[in-house]
């Protein structure tokens, strides 16, 4: 049990409540959560001035093990989760190998029962030929229309379709590699709009062409461009179970970002104009995107400046802080920001959230304070710590976040404080 003091507190409602905050874990006595929790054994930690929020839920995360685990890795990565306020994440399967059988996936799950210090799902990637695995306790199946791992993209409809018939939630990475041009001097012209609405025209004719009753839910993911957003409301309009992810770098950045920064704002899907972004951060107030996903994809820097730099943004580790910047700047309001940040993400994926998704008292829950810049520097000072993700760099030291989280707390228990970790794994599988 941990008992937080001298802060206010985001209940259900999005109501931002001042008094302590007590977040008892499954072995814990049921407690109801607020100022009137009853006291017990368990840590007391002083939030002098700052905010609780539930923990979040990133159903977006690359953590590049097994295969790649130089690159970031499962105790690594999950830790980097914790410092961003990420109590869930959901784990793509673009691995070495990918995971595409139950075997593979059942290997991947022995992996982070023995390193994860967060709760954590995992996804199947759909094999390029032959059956769809019908694995249980799987976030869903991941389709990429381009290319991501040894397996080979899939586009062709006929494939979707069989897909789609067998899988009950799918994830799809939505540009269709055919289309995209081979050479060029901006890594955005190279994988043009066209890709993305030939990828939103090939998804929507294959859910249109399935009997009601056999489409999966669908989430479209990493939402970029104006055309995914009126692609997800004529979707929905429709009454198709369609779900919308963004990434707080597509409400953030622009290609204009990218071509000032260089290799390290360089993402797929790629960052685009001001009118892009500007719909997408609009769509976060009002939809129709549905949930955030950091799409947490670390390289290193020697890899980022090489003459071949790879895709990706490792974004985990500001997740709340941004999300709380947001609220701060009159974006959005605390109940969005929950909706965003861990409810609807874990309604869409099915994973029980305490206080959130399903009755009980917050269970995971994140700390954060304003950032220290005057004064004296303790040993160590608010918000001004070591990066912990390898890709060893932060996309918004230039963003003026004004939040850090110190604290979180995973199943009741401490398990990150102003820069240290708990010892061991912490989290547990959410599908177990």
């Amino acid at each position: 049990m941990v008992r937080f003091e001298n802060i206010s507190w985001v209940d259900p409602k999005g109501v931002l409540v001042p008094g302590p905050l007590v977040v008892r874990g499954d072995d814990d006595a049921a407690c109801p959560a607020g100022a009137d929790a009853a006291d017990g054994p368990g840590t007391v930690v002083d939030g002098a001035g700052g905010i609780v929020l539930p923990g979040l839920v990133d159903p977006h995360v690359h953590l590049r093990e097994p295969g790649r685990a130089y690159k970031e890795g499962i105790a690594n990565g999950t830790r980097a989760a914790l410092a961003g306020g990420v109590t869930t994440v959901l784990v793509m399967p673009n691995d070495v190998p990918p995971t595409v059988t139950e075997a593979l996936l059942s290997r991947k799950r022995q992996r982070f029962e023995r390193k994860s210090s967060v709760r954590w799902g995992l996804f199947l990637q759909a094999p390029a030929a032959g059956p769809v695995p019908r694995c249980a306790r799987i976030a869903g199946v991941k389709v990429y229309l381009s290319r991501a791992s040894s397996q080979p993209a899939i586009h062709d409809r006929a494939r979707l379709a069989e897909i789609f018939a067998a899988a009950d939630t799918v994830a799809v990475h939505a540009e269709d590699e055919s289309r995209f041009v081979k050479s060029g001097s901006r890594h955005q012209d190279m994988r043009p709009r066209a890709a993305v609405t030939s990828a939103l025209e090939k998804v929507r004719s294959v859910l249109e062409s399935l009997p009601a009753g056999d489409r999966p839910r669908l989430v479209l993911c990493h939402a970029a461009t104006c055309e995914e957003l009126v692609w997800l409301a004529e979707a929905k309009a429709m009454g198709m179970d369609v779900w919308g992810e963004t990434c707080p770098h597509y409400a953030q950045f622009t290609q204009e970002d990218h071509e000032s920064v260089g290799p390290l704002l360089q993402v797929n899907p790629p960052l685009r104009t001001e009118r892009d972004r500007a719909a997408i951060a609009a769509a976060l107030r009002d939809g129709p995107i549905d949930f955030l996903g950091t799409d947490h994809a670390p390289h290193t820097r020697a890899e980022k400046q090489s003459a071949t730099p790879p895709s990706g943004i490792a974004g985990i580790e500001w997740f709340a802080p941004w999300l709380v910047q947001q609220v701060e700047r009159g974006l959005l309001s605390w109940a969005r920001a929950l909706d965003l940040g861990a409810r609807n993400a874990a309604q869409c994926y099915g994973i029980p959230l305490p206080g959130l998704t399903c009755p009980g008292p917050y269970r995971d829950a994140v700390l954060l304070q304003r950032i220290e810049s005057r004064g004296p520097r303790p040993r160590w000072v608010r918000g001004r710590r070591p990066t912990v993700t390898k890709a060893g760099w932060n996309p918004y030291a230039h963003a003026g976040l004004e939040w850090a989280v110190t604290a979180c707390v995973v199943d009741g228990r401490l398990a990150y404080r102003e820069g240290r970790f708990a010892d061991g794994p912490m989290g547990k599988e959410v599908y177990a």
